[in-house]
């Protein structure tokens, strides 16, 4: 899959594992078929087509706008004028022995660091019983 497609994949995952209500927001949409096919594609073991994918991305996103979530799969976003953005941190002094998580599938290019969670973040496209991200743990100090 391309770039962009991988970026898309990021923020839609990002979105669901974030927010599940986005799921309910697609059913009343009527893309939760699209979203369970991509969710299976994602799943499988060979790399997905990446047209498919893309028409189930355009799909889900449209249906999102529909429902008042535009730019579902898009990664551009921003806080509203004067807002800072919300991520949660550690304590101070608290130092996280993971650098970050990455798609447990391979499938996007999500990131998260370890000053942006206080716990280990959720892939919703892994499934049920699989869906934490996998770690990228911080080098010993030398």
């Amino acid at each position: 899959m391309d770039t962009e497609i991988r970026r898309r994949l990021n923020a839609l995952c990002g979105q669901l594992s974030r927010w599940p209500a986005v799921r309910e927001t697609l059913r009343e949409g009527a893309a939760e078929d699209a979203l369970d096919t991509l969710l299976t594609l994602l799943r499988g073991r060979e790399e997905p087509d990446s047209a498919r994918v893309e028409q189930l991305l355009d799909t889900i996103d449209r249906a999102a706008a529909e429902q008042g979530l535009p730019g579902l799969t898009s990664s551009v976003r921003g806080a509203g004028p004067g807002q800072p953005p919300a991520i949660p941190s550690l304590p101070p002094g608290v130092v996280n022995p993971t650098l970050g998580w990455t798609c447990p599938l391979v499938r996007c290019n999500r990131v998260v660091l370890a000053e942006e969670s206080v716990g280990t973040p959720v892939c919703a496209a892994a499934g049920p019983g699989a869906n934490t991200m996998a770690p990228y743990p911080r080098r010993p100090a030398r």
